[in-house]
């Protein structure tokens, strides 16, 4: 009784057809965009840590007045990574230390 009185009032139901081959979704951009950048900065910051390191392997520990720096050969400004300071002793007098 109930499937007549459905056949009444829908007599055809409508049928919905999926087309899976060349569908497109944009909400796939963000998420590749995300990934994309993702990789980018990985690569970047790996290409900065083998800097780093060859940076410290060719620099010599000093000491200046009880404080402990890694003296660089290389004419780069001053900067400190973890508990070392990288400095170039040619680059600035030692008024300046």
């Amino acid at each position: 009784m109930l499937y007549q009185t459905m056949a009444y009032y829908s007599p055809e139901w409508p049928t919905v057809v999926m087309n899976s081959g060349n569908t497109f979704d944009f909400w796939q951009v963000p998420v590749v965009l995300f990934w994309l950048g993702f990789g980018v900065m990985a690569v970047r910051f790996c290409v900065q840590l083998a800097s780093l390191y060859s940076i410290h392997r060719k620099s010599n520990k000093s000491s200046y007045q009880g404080i402990s720096f890694r003296e660089v050969a290389q004419d780069l400004p001053p900067f400190s990574f973890g508990a070392s300071i990288y400095f170039s002793a040619q680059r600035h007098p030692e008024a300046d230390w």
